[in-house]
Parts: C-alpha cells; sequence; structure tokens
C-alpha cells in the first residue's frame, strides 16, 4: 500500500451503520441518547453509502413540542442527509481536504465519506483530523520542497518512485537540459535560474495532461523527474518538448536563436560553438525491468539513457524523447 493511501486509512473513523433504510428514528435516538461520543451515523444499501445521520441535525429535527413524537415512529432515512461528500480512496489528502472545503456553510463540519473504486463504503474522515493533516503535509512539502521552483523534492521524490515501482504499471521521466552549464557561463545564474523556472512552470502546465494521476518533482539543478503510475500519454511529452523549444527563445539573443548555435567556453576555457539549450526526457518504464527495480536501479538506467537523450537532441536540433528499448534481468541489472 502506498504512503499516501497509508496516511488516509490512518484517519479513518468507524461510526455507527445502520443497514436497514427503515430503521426508526426512535433507534437513531436511542444510539445517540446511550452514546455522547457518538456524533454521526452513516445508513448503508448493501455497501453503498446512502445516508448521513448527524447528531446536531437529527435533534433539531427531533426536539420541540412534538418533534420527537412527530418522528419517533418515521424510518430515520427521512431526514438523513443524502448529499453528503464521497471521495474516492484514490485521492490525496490535500485534494479530500480541498473538496471538503467547498462544500455548503451547513455541510462544511459533516464528516467526510471514503469509499473504494467499487464505491463500497470504506469509513468516514472527520474534518478536524483531515484539516491537521492536511497542514502537517504542507509543512513537511514546503519544508522539502525546491527553494527555487517550489516543486518537491528528493524526499517526496523517493518515495513517490518507491510507491510507483510497487504498481503493476509505472512510467519513470528523467528531464533535463542540455548545454546548461554554457548557458550559465554565457548569460549569467540569474538567466540560468530563470530558465529552471520556466521548465518547472512547463512541466507543472502538462502535469495533468499527463495522466490523471501524474507526480513532478525537482531533483536539482536542471535535474527533474516526473512520475506516473497511468497509462502514459506520448503525446503529451512530445507537447512538453515543443513548448520548451518555443518557450525558451526569449532567453536567448536574437542572433544566437537564428544560427542556432552560440560562442560558449568550454571545461578547458577554450571557445566552441554550443547549440541551444534543449530539455530531454529519458523515459523507462515497468517493461523495461522482469523484477522489481530498487530505486538505485532506476538512477543507474537513467544515467544511461540520459546520455543518449542528449545525443539525440544534438542530432535532431531541438527537444526530444527517449525511451529505453532495453529489458532488464536479474542477471543483467543495471
Amino acid at each position: 500500500m502506498s504512503t499516501e493511501k497509508t496516511g488516509i486509512f490512518n484517519l479513518i473513523n468507524n461510526p455507527p451503520i445502520l443497514h436497514d433504510k427503515n430503521t426508526k428514528c426512535e433507534q437513531v435516538y436511542s444510539m445517540f441518547a446511550n452514546n455522547h461520543k457518538c456524533f454521526y451515523i452513516i445508513l448503508l444499501e448493501g455497501t453503498t453509502p446512502v445516508g448521513l445521520i448527524t447528531r446536531t441535525e437529527f435533534m433539531l429535527a427531533t426536539s420541540g413540542a412534538f418533534g420527537y413524537s412527530l418522528h419517533q415512529k418515521r424510518p430515520a432515512m427521512n431526514i438523513a442527509k443524502t448529499d453528503f461528500l464521497v471521495v474516492s480512496d484514490s485521492k490525496s489528502i490535500p485534494e479530500i481536504a480541498s473538496s471538503a472545503m467547498h462544500r455548503e456553510d451547513e455541510h462544511i463540519y459533516d464528516p467526510v465519506i471514503l469509499v473504494d473504486s467499487t464505491g463500497s463504503y470504506l469509513g468516514c474522515i472527520e474534518i478536524k483530523s483531515l484539516l491537521l493533516r492536511s497542514s502537517q503535509l504542507e509543512i513537511e512539502m514546503a519544508k522539502n520542497a525546491n527553494p527555487l521552483t517550489g516543486l518537491p523534492g528528493n524526499k517526496r521524490i523517493n518515495h513517490c518512485i518507491t510507491d510507483a515501482l510497487g504498481k503493476d504499471i509505472y512510467y519513470i521521466i528523467y528531464a533535463d537540459l542540455s548545454n546548461f552549464k554554457e548557458y550559465n557561463d554565457t548569460y549569467g545564474f540569474n538567466e540560468g535560474d530563470e530558465v529552471i523556472k520556466l521548465v518547472a512552470q512547463i512541466l507543472q502546465q502538462h502535469q495533468c495532461c499527463i495522466s490523471s494521476n501524474t507526480f513532478v518533482g525537482h531533483i536539482g539543478g536542471d535535474d527533474y523527474i516526473i512520475v506516473t503510475t497511468d497509462t502514459l500519454k506520448e503525446v503529451e511529452l512530445n507537447k512538453i518538448c515543443s513548448d520548451f523549444d518555443e518557450q525558451i527563445k526569449p532567453y536567448f539573443k536574437k542572433e544566437h536563436i537564428k544560427n542556432g548555435v552560440y560562442e560558449a567556453k568550454n571545461r578547458e576555457g577554450m571557445l566552441q560553438l554550443v547549440p541551444i539549450t534543449t530539455l530531454n526526457l529519458s523515459v523507462i518504464c515497468h517493461n523495461n525491468f522482469e523484477y522489481k527495480p530498487h530505486i538505485a536501479e532506476i538512477a543507474k538506467a537513467a544515467a544511461n539513457l540520459k546520455k543518449i537523450a542528449k545525443k539525440a537532441a544534438i542530432e535532431n536540433g531541438c527537444s526530444c524523447t527517449v525511451y529505453e528499448r532495453r529489458t532488464y534481468t536479474l542477471d543483467s541489472r543495471p
């Protein structure tokens, strides 16, 4: 189970459940009266949640001179909420918290009902514990985020890759820049930082389009990572490359863009012609391994693939995507 799912399940509360929609209000009244720590009751039809009865609204409905006598023999379903918030356990804690806080004011403190992929009831999450954990995660993410781009850093990246490697489908895409050192040396580190932020913005813009379950992180410098456990939409990677090639132009002098190269010093201090900076995507996926690899093996395979990607970018004169074609076995580990 992923660390994200574990975190969600740790928040689950299990209130009393009614399986009979015809349960009378008098029975519900007794359940609340006999358990002062019971603040809500869930009505299920089979395994599907169909009603939410909160203590506050139930007591209001059955109070007054005739409230109880009016309702006591009637089905509790008549005064149960049916428009409660239901979320899938595939959602992250921040996503669930956001959905909870965007409800109407009269529902905002109601618990969130958690279901699995089939819609079967799993339990409830109380707003207090949800918001507390969401705040803790925000603090943790801020501490671990890259200060320049705000993207998650290596701690989150390692967790994400480890979780992905336990899935049947995963794609791990390493993104880095060609000739970035030469760009920094020629244009200055401030301009270099702007290019670093540009890459982050482009990756974030395409994050949801790559798949519905995609993570983007910043390893450091000009190295980034994209992780998805859904079927990869290859066209989106091509769009990332084309967007970068277009959006990088204002960061170069016009004559450099026109010529496609510019003069810069190499590591030996000698002037040479350097191509315009490109963004290179190196893709490794579940099909490349006949076993569950360790995160270090993924990084080693990526290091070899990144060299191929940079060479392809030079040959093509533009940003490009390269896919790992090798299949690793236990005897041919990277």
